[in-house]
This record gives structure tokens, sequence and C-alpha cells, in this order.
């Protein structure tokens, strides 16, 4: 009976492997698959047949025993029910491993070897699924490697390597061969010359100090050459080896400086020699940890994991302390892919903020698992430049827009009676613009300073304004002839709207991301206005908004085939906002702000080659009836309206 429920459990065992799913019965290979694993399932396994055996010896002969094993202080009878108690711990420990081996969310990787035959081989056979199923399982160290530790003395030599930079090559050999010396990479003048006089006493030593000398001249000329190589590849690359420290640092100034020295000396051994320790005992695979990043940007099974299992690329994103792989690169071809990609990630989850969104900021929950990995610390979207992809790919799709016979945002899509508000949700260009206005409106809540290249708006729009059509299929009379008429309002909006947000940061305001008193308020630093003019270089997110909406409107009002009446539309959107910010007290931060749209006009109006275009369209868009409107709202927009008048009537230089 024993014997039957052993080889139950061993069957059962087996069974459960056939249904399991493949990246986890690859398992097998890499995580059993080193000598301790392999010699403890022997001994097991050995352990089961001889008890088996025993078992049969004992049955025949009607023997309650086979004797008695003694180790030690330790004796066991081998009677038929110690030998079957013996054969079941021993199916329980093999039953135990691999159970162990298949329930855990990751094993740690024993055998390189086989894990990255297995990653090669499930490429090779286009088992996208699996392959991204084993990536993410392993994703330290196939993604997140530990860091390799580096020699503190090889790294010194790289770090005077940048010093190098600003020495003529006669210096910088002579401080490469004193780092050398130091270092022990070649003889000390004093080991030369104790060397040499050793040489006097014992003609056997000439040989090898001639060799010595020989191999000092070889290695000047090598400094010499590596010198010339560092002045060529410039600062960019070098930054890359070390950074620029001080030449006094590898100097001894005297007996203390000798001794901090050397003390300086052991601390970075005794440093790495701990990091060599921990880096024994990590789970590290260098070889599959370079072949997986191969494989993220491989333009095929980039093109297949976003949509396979987005979360591989979401994994990357959040992943901030990855550095042996080219993390930015693998995170733009992962967006780019999602926004080509229809009913992609990207899309359900901008359709599902767009359907939510409040007037300030979106409520990004840790549920919307792309944009919460994205947007959730702005910072990190900055390092990854998060927003080039969308943007680089929303200006290719227009592009290629141009170059077909017939471009269908010409006409009436999504914009159309019969269609739903949400099918503008599965436009790839709707996306992208929506995209931007999660990211602006999140930075601006996190209080970032930098604008985020928001400037993809002006791109977009110059792009669209050039293939911009009245066809058949447009409607001139209405307020969206086409779909890129609205592709443009949404941009234009979505601008008005992030000033929206800046002129509700006062102190009274509920989100109370500001401080201080007054009608106004004391805004804070990070939405303060450095400078009225329409200077783009490290501009905030409003002033960079102002520049950016007053550059997309002159794009619009001066393109031909939009009709007037959008004209009319982008004009009073734009001009309407700018004198509600003119209301607030002279002087204050939004008021400031409204000054800022009065010089981008005047800088578009005087300082571009199109400026007397975009004064004539200027002075069409702009209507009596949204003069008077403006005037309505009081002395602010009296002022506003005053100023576009005299810059109208002025002829531009």
């Amino acid at each position: 009976m024993t014997e039957l429920f052993v080889f139950t459990l061993l069957a059962s065992l087996v069974a459960v492997y056939g249904i399991l799913p493949k990246h986890r019965q690859l398992r097998v290979g890499y995580g059993l698959m080193s000598h301790l694993p392999i010699l403890i399932l022997s001994a097991f396994a050995v352990v089961i047949i001889s008890t088996y055996v025993g078992g049969l010896l004992l049955q025949p002969q009607n023997k309650d025993s086979l004797g008695t094993v003694s180790a030690r202080s330790i004796s066991l009878e081998l009677t038929q029910v110690s030998i079957d108690l013996i054969q079941l711990v021993a199916v329980l420990g093999i039953v135990t491993i691999f159970v162990s081996l298949f329930a855990k969310g990751s094993v740690r990787i024993r055998n390189e070897e086989v894990l990255l035959s297995k990653l090669r081989h499930l490429y090779n056979r286009e088992e996208y699924g699996a392959l991204v199923d084993v990536i993410r399982e392993n994703h330290t160290p196939l993604i997140n490697h530990p860091e390799k530790p580096q020699d503190p003395e090889r790294r010194r030599i790289f770090e005077v390597m940048n010093e190098a930079l600003d020495l003529d090559e006669d210096e910088a050999q002579e401080r490469y061969m004193q780092t050398l010396r130091e270092t022990g990479a070649i003889p000390t003048p004093e080991n030369e010359d104790s060397e040499s006089l050793e040489g006097e006493d014992d003609d056997s030593k000439g040989p090898e100090s001639a060799n010595e000398n020989e191999d000092t001249e070889e290695l000047e000329n090598l400094v010499s050459r590596l010198h010339k190589w560092a002045k060529s590849i410039g600062q960019v690359l070098l930054d890359q080896v070390g950074s620029q420290i001080s030449a006094t640092k590898y100097r001894a100034n005297g007996a203390a400086g000798k001794l901090r020295n050397k003390w300086e000396s052991w601390r970075r051994r005794a440093d790495y020699r701990v990091s060599q320790l921990r880096y024994a005992f990590a789970e590290t695979a260098e070889q599959a940890n370079e072949y997986t990043e191969s494989l993220l940007l491989d333009p095929e099974f980039g093109a297949k994991y976003p949509i396979l299992d987005p979360g591989l690329g979401i994994d990357v994103i959040k992943d901030d302390s990855i550095e042996g792989i080219d993390r930015r690169q693998i995170v733009h071809r992962f967006l780019k892919t999602l926004l080509k990609t229809e009913n992609s990630l990207l899309y359900r989850e901008v359709k599902k903020l767009g359907n939510h969104s409040a007037s300030r900021r979106y409520s990004i929950e840790s549920e919307n698992r792309l944009m919460h990995a994205l947007f959730s610390n702005c910072n990190r979207a900055e390092d990854l430049d998060v927003y080039k992809p969308i943007g680089d790919k929303a200006e290719e799709i227009i592009l290629k827009q141009s170059n077909k016979q017939e471009d269908g945002y010409n006409g009436r899509g999504f914009t159309s009676s019969t269609s739903d508000n949400a099918d503008r949700f599965n436009d790839p260009l709707f996306v992208a613009i929506s995209y931007f206005d999660i990211m602006l409106k999140e930075a601006l809540h996190q209080r970032m300073t930098w604008h985020f290249w928001l400037f993809y708006y002006e791109s977009i729009t110059k792009h669209i304004c050039r293939n911009f059509k009245i066809t058949s299929q447009s409607e001139s009379d209405r307020t969206y002839p086409n779909d890129y008429s609205l592709l443009l309002f949404e941009m234009v909006d979505n601008m008005t709207r992030w000033l929206d947000a800046v002129e509700k940061m006062r102190v009274d305001d509920e989100h109370d991301i500001i401080s201080g008193d007054g009608s106004d308020g004391k805004y804070m630093d990070f939405i303060k206005l450095e400078s009225i003019d329409a200077d783009r270089t490290r501009n905030n997110i409003p002033k960079a908004t102002v520049i950016c909406l007053i550059s997309c409107h002159r794009h619009i009002v001066t393109t031909d085939e939009i009709p007037r009446q959008f004209k009319e539309y982008i004009t009073e959107e734009v001009f309407t906002k700018a004198a509600e910010l003119r209301t607030h007290d002279e002087g204050s931060l939004l008021w400031q702000y409204s000054e800022l749209f009065v010089r981008c006009i005047e800088y578009e109006h005087e300082r571009r080659a199109s400026g007397d275009e975009y004064r004539q369209a200027l002075n069409s868009a702009f209507t009596r009836d949204l003069q008077a409107d403006l005037r309505h709202q009081g002395s602010g927009g009296q002022d506003f309206a005053s100023e576009i008048g005299d810059i109208l009537w002025t002829e531009p230089e």
C-alpha cells in the first residue's frame, strides 16, 4: 500500500507539471539544474529505490527486520514500517521541492545557461506570451540586474581621464603615469632604484629590469594614445566613466597627505570587497540580462509584448532603480507601440480618465496602471521624457496622412452628428492630445518647474494646418467642419484649462497648494513669471502655455483653408481667457500672465516673417462682437481689447 501511495504522489506531480503554464514548466531547467538541487533530488531518488528494494527483500522471507543501522548514538531498525516511513519522507521531500518551485511567484536562477537558451528558444519559436511571462517573473536580474562592483583603483584612472580634458598631452601623460604608479600598475621610482641596485649584485635580474623598462615605455605610449583618444571622444562619453575631480586628490601633501591617501585607499578596497561579497550572493545573470535588453529593443518583440502583456513595460517604467539597460529607449518604444495600436491599454485608460476628468486634475488611481506608473511621480516622467514618444508618433501619423490621396481627418468621422463622443477616444491623435492634457495637469499639481515640452501642441497644430482642407466630406458651416478642427480646438481648450488651474491656485483654493494673503494670493515659485516675454528657454508650465497658445492661434488664423467661422471661434476662446486674467489686480501674477498674452501677440506680429499676414488674419478674426464681449468684462477686458487694437493698427517691422 505504501508503494502505491508513493507512486501515486509521483504520478500526480508529473500530471500537474503537464497542465502548468509554459513559463512555470521552464523553471525546472533554470531553477533546479545546478549541483546542489540535483544532488538533493538524486539522494531522495536513491532512498526511494533503496527502500523499495528493502521492502521486496522483507516480503518473501517473512522477516521482521533487515537489521539495524547505527550512526553515532542513533540506531534504526530496518523494519517494514521504518522502511515505508523513510520512503514516504523521501517522496514528500521531492514533492515539496517541486511544489515550491511551481507555486512561488519567482524562483532563484541557478543555471543561467539554461535560462538563456530557453529565452532564445521562445523568441525563435515566436512564443511571445511565455517569453513575456518568464521575463516578468524574473524582473530581477533579467531587467534590474545588480551592478557589478568596479575596482576602485581602476575607477580612479578613469576619473583622471576626465581631468585630462583640460591638460595638454605632456601634463596628461604625467598625471596618468603618477596614478598608475599609485595604483601599483607600474613600479614607483623608489622601487626602480632599489631594483637597479639589486641588479648590480645579481646579473640575472638584468633582463627582467630591461623588460620592465620596455613595458613602462609601452605603457607610456599607450597612455599617450589614450589621451588623444580621450580628447577626441569628448566630455559626454567621459562623464559616463567618472566625475571630474581635483588633481590634488591623487597627490600626497606631506606626511598627513600620504596617511590620508593610504586611509582612503584602504577604505575603498574594503568597500570594494564588501560589494564583491554582496554581488556573489545576489541573484545575477549577466548574459541573460544583456539578451533581455536586446529583446525589449527588438522591433518584432517590441511590437508584440505591449499588447500581449503591457505589465512588462509598466514594470520597467515603475522601477526607478534600473541602471544597467537603456530604460528610456525601452519606455519610448513601448509607448509608441501603445499609441499606434487601437484599443491598447493607453486608449482604455485615457478614455476612462477622459470620461471622469475634473476641470483641475484627473483622478489617477492605482487601478489605472499605466497612467499611475507614468505620472504618479512626474520627476520620473521628466527623466524618461515620456512626452517624446507620444508627441513624435502623433507628428508621424499626421505626416503620413499628408501623403495619402484622401486624408480621413478632413472628413467628419468622430465629429459627425451620428458619432458617439466615445468614438474620439479610438483615434490616436485625440488620445495623444488627451495624454498631454493628463500629463500637464498632473505636473502642475505636483509643482513641476519645467514645461514637459508642451510645445508638441505647437508642432501638431502646424502639421494639422498644413493638411487642413474643406472637402466633400467636410461641413464648413458646422462648429467643427472636420475632425482636424476638433483636434485643434481640443489643444486650445486644454491650454486654457491649464491656465484655469493656475488661476485657481490661490490660498482659498481647496487644494491649498499656495500660501500668502491678498485678493490674488501669493503664489509659489514654481508658477511665478520671471519675465514677460516670448523667450522659450527653461520656462515653467504657465508661461510655456501662453507662448504655445498664441503660436497655435497664429497658425490657425493664418491658414487659408480653415473657415473664418472656426477662426473666430478659436480667437474668442483665446482672448476670453486672456481678458479673464486681466481682471485681476494690476501687477498680480495673473495680471502679468495677461500681459504675457499681449507681448506674445506682439512678438508674433512684429518678429515673425509672417507678421503682416498674422495682423491681417487677426484683424478679421477679432470681430466687433468679440471686442464688445471683452469690454463687457470690465476694465480688464477693456484694457486687453485696447492693447490688441493698438497692435492691429501698428505695421510690423
